[in-house]
């Protein structure tokens, strides 16, 4: 593409081929869902709720008191994988579907623990079948 820039069917092909490539990765990316998630959840008025349904879950969960805009909230943190946030996030919703959520993406940490992770695709598959039976 850099050597005809002159022409319109190789930039053309050059993007689409970029763009099929980046959209091909995140998708993989996503259903892998490898690595940690740090969810930050804000309630007016479930939080106390929502804790003692993710630490039942499995999670680890820290709790803040706090004072927003329109009075008492609980802020809530958990450390989670990736591959666990549509329960996390079903959890909150199921709760209080108003609460504030942000998740990121942490760099580093050290101590604590996480739920282990399952892998859906060792479970109902032909793979289950080979793994000797105990």
């Amino acid at each position: 593409a850099v050597k005809h820039v002159d022409s319109l069917l190789h930039i053309l092909g050059y993007a689409g081929g970029y763009a099929t490539g980046t959209f091909v990765g995140i998708t993989i990316e996503r259903f892998v869902a490898y690595g940690v998630a740090m969810v930050r959840i804000i309630s007016a008025h479930g939080g106390v709720e929502i804790a003692h349904a993710l630490r039942e879950r499995g999670y680890g969960v820290t709790e803040v008191a706090g004072f927003g805009r329109e009075g008492r909230v609980e802020v809530l943190f958990a450390a989670v994988n990736r591959s666990h946030l549509d329960d996390v996030l079903a959890i909150v919703a199921e709760w209080d579907d108003a609460a504030f959520v942000t998740i990121e993406e942490p760099k580093d940490m050290r101590g604590g623990q996480l739920r282990t992770r399952e892998w859906p695709v060792m479970h109902n598959s032909l793979f289950s079948r080979l793994r000797p039976r105990v």
